[in-house]
């Protein structure tokens, strides 16, 4: 397991300090992790029995150690699965050690439960999370078959899907203005990490492949969630590491939204409240889970940015100990941060397809991250600020917490996706408008075609007759026409259309329109006076 020891910069910025102070597990002295037997039997086993077996074994029982996955380092995931067999050192807001802190049996996110739930009811639609952050290690062996894919792009240096950009196949790296998602020639000798770690690590918490043998389990690697890498932060340690501004943050955010992310995790935070920050925020479908920050300070008297943004589709989270107390470093504030997740000592995946442990609230909002993808896609339908209620009235309440956080609990997986959800908004959803407009023959309308998304469009069909998504998902029904948001199309009139579009989330609408049917011209007598006048 790869140990950092990282060294702390009090310059405030956008990546806060502190929230990437590495420290490696420490386990407690002479503990034991307990076994337990499974409920099958090893068929077809055949063991050497020896001098030291006294009692005849006929059936062999399968037997491991008790941790969530089969992955060496899942045993040090505390925050999904607290046995109370770990201990650490707590970081002070000023990076220096703190005591020692003995995890606490069940001061955990409750996955196991939620998981064993979220498969016994089968839901598992397509949610797409976008990591806004330093880079993400793309080549990670934990992380792959978690990435988005851009279905419409093609690398061949051109901009293949007419948004501006050329070859973002995997995200965009707004930091540099490329598609150069990590650098891996940046690795800094002397505190041992890479400009892009720590967005690797909030990668790696949320969707790192469970019992594949390697380092670690993510929250949502069961389910079907897809990392999209945005860098908007990066950076040399010493000098600027992890820091962004507003015209790059923005633009992630907006890249975001049209190509088809649901939830954005923003591990970063500033002192200023930025006006342009909020606005596209505010008026973003997506839900945003943030960093509340390191400072160990009340953000309700000194707020930290964007987590303090009191919006709807905003949660702001605070980094909890094992044993379930708030770290020391942690922010708080029973008005601007919502609920407290795990963030010390979590060990997750870094550039090089290495590991470590980081600590901080940019930590803790990925497990809140995690969880919320599970729940997008355990339902066929769910809004921003339907997830931030559902997350907050499902917390784990925690004396520890109360007067620190505004539910005054820690996130619970279990609680979560057991909640109940009607699932009855639509909000989100592309709005199709059709407009009939007779053209210069009696054969053929022209008919326009505006879509309101503020995703782009991956298909746009159109067939004759009345249908429905359903009967456009059993495969390629009518005529594709350009992904286009505004278009026109001339139809055969006389018949009723369907209008079908899919945008970058896979979510899909169709719209009617009932073309006139031709009518005869009718001939007046004024007209071709002498031909009338033959026919009589």
């Amino acid at each position: 397991m790869r140990r950092n020891i990282q060294k702390q910069n009090k310059r405030k910025r956008w990546y806060q300090s502190g929230m990437a102070v590495m420290l490696s597990f420490v386990l407690c002295a002479g503990s034991i992790v307990p076994v337990k037997a499974e409920d099958t039997v090893a068929d077809n086993v055949e063991i050497e029995q020896t001098e030291y077996l006294t009692v005849p074994v006929k059936k062999e029982y399968v037997y491991h150690t008790f941790q969530l996955t089969q992955d060496p380092y899942s045993r040090y995931q505390w925050g999904l699965q607290n046995l109370g067999n770990l201990s650490y050192f707590d970081i002070l807001s000023n990076g220096l050690i703190g005591k020692k802190i003995h995890t606490k049996a069940g001061i955990d996110i409750d996955l196991e439960e939620g998981l064993s739930y979220f498969q016994e009811k089968g839901a598992n639609r397509e949610i797409i999370v976008a990591v806004i952050d330093t880079g993400i290690d793309t080549e990670h062996e934990d992380l792959q078959g978690h990435f988005w894919v851009n279905a419409l792009e093609k690398q061949d240096g051109k901009d293949s899907d007419s948004n501006g950009l050329k070859d973002d196949l995997y995200g965009w790296n707004f930091y540099d203005n490329s598609s150069e998602l990590c650098d891996y020639d940046s690795y800094n000798q002397e505190y041992d990490e890479f400009e892009d770690d720590h967005g690797t690590h909030c990668a790696g918490t949320i969707v790192a492949t469970a019992n594949n043998h390697k380092g670690i389990a993510g929250i949502a690697a069961g389910a079907n969630i897809k990392i999209l890498p945005i860098k908007a932060l990066g950076g040399e340690e010493g000098e600027d590491t992890g820091e962004g501004y507003t015209s790059s943050i923005v633009q992630a955010i907006e890249y975001a939204e049209r190509m088809g992310a649901q939830i954005c995790n923003l591990s970063f935070g500033g002192d200023g409240e930025d006006p342009v920050l909020k606005k596209v925020m505010k008026e973003s479908d997506m839900l945003f889970i943030c960093a509340s920050g390191n400072d160990g300070r009340d953000i309700d008297k000194k707020p930290v940015y964007p987590a303090a943004y009191q919006l709807p589709n905003v949660i702001s989270v605070a980094n909890i100990n094992g044993d379930g107390t708030l770290a020391a470093s942690s922010n708080y504030g029973v008005q601007n941060v919502d609920l407290a997740a795990p963030g010390s000592e979590i060990i997750s995946t870094l550039v090089g397809s290495n590991y470590g442990t980081m600590t901080g609230t940019s930590m803790a909002a990925p497990m809140v991250t995690g969880a919320c993808a599970l729940l997008y896609s355990f339902h066929n339908s769910m809004t921003a600020a339907d997830a931030k209620s559902l997350v907050l009235q499902s917390v784990e309440k925690l004396d520890t917490l109360t007067g620190k956080v505004r539910t005054g609990g820690m996130l619970n997986v279990n609680n979560l996706l057991r909640a109940s959800y009607e699932g009855t908004t639509e909000e989100g959803k592309p709005v199709i408008s059709l407009k009939e407009k007779a053209g210069k023959t009696v054969k053929k309308a022209k008919v326009t075609i505006s879509v309101e998304s503020k995703r782009d469009l991956e298909e746009v069909r159109v067939a004759k007759g009345n249908y429905t998504v359903e009967d456009f998902q059993k495969g390629a029904l009518g005529t594709k026409l350009k992904n286009e948001k505004s278009q026109t199309k001339w139809l055969v009139r006389g018949a009723t259309y369907t209008v079908y579009v899919r945008d970058r989330a896979g979510i899909e609408q169709v719209s009617q329109i009932k073309v006139k049917k031709a009518t005869t011209k009718q001939i007046k007598a004024t007209e071709y006076p002498s031909k009338i006048a033959l026919l009589r």
